[in-house]
């Protein structure tokens, strides 16, 4: 009798594979991020109308930029709360994995970050009331990226 040549494993059907295991996949708890998100988002929208008593100060002068005055931090409140509703819509697409999950929540972390910086600068130039624009967003960021913490 003849022995075969090949290894027993090569004289396996070429067409199975071994298994792969399913991807591991996890809720995302888009509706609470959805709920922080628009209450911070309608928080400081609102916040400089029912805090800030001198309108002029508020508006600034014609000689001011508009990013330092009360304008320019609802502008930036507003570009922070889309980049988070941004990264909600990142976090639903790639976060029900595991991997994904920790970049959409490095993402909301980063957003935090800078809107944390931005939010200490306008502190220093302006005052607490119109920092506190930024911050409220900052707070929703970082409630968001505890959010996606692993299950």
């Amino acid at each position: 009798m003849r022995s075969s040549p090949l290894p027993e494993a090569s004289r396996q059907n070429p067409g199975t594979r071994p298994s792969m295991p399913p991807p591991r996949l996890a809720p995302v708890p888009w509706g609470s991020i959805l709920g922080v998100l628009f209450v911070t988002a309608l928080a400081s929208l609102l916040l400089p109308a029912t805090l800030v008593g001198n309108v002029r100060k508020f508006v600034g002068s014609a000689d001011e930029p508009v990013l330092w005055t009360g304008w320019g931090a609802i502008l930036v409140s507003a570009g922070l709360s889309l980049a988070n509703f941004l990264a909600l819509l990142l976090a639903v697409a790639v976060g029900r994995r595991y991997e994904g999950r920790r970049w959409a929540q490095s993402v909301f972390f980063a957003i935090a970050a800078l809107g944390a910086l931005w939010g200490g600068a306008q502190l220093v130039v302006l005052g607490p009331i119109i920092a506190s624009i930024s911050f409220i967003v900052v707070a929703g960021s970082l409630m968001s990226g505890w959010f996606l913490r692993q299950p």
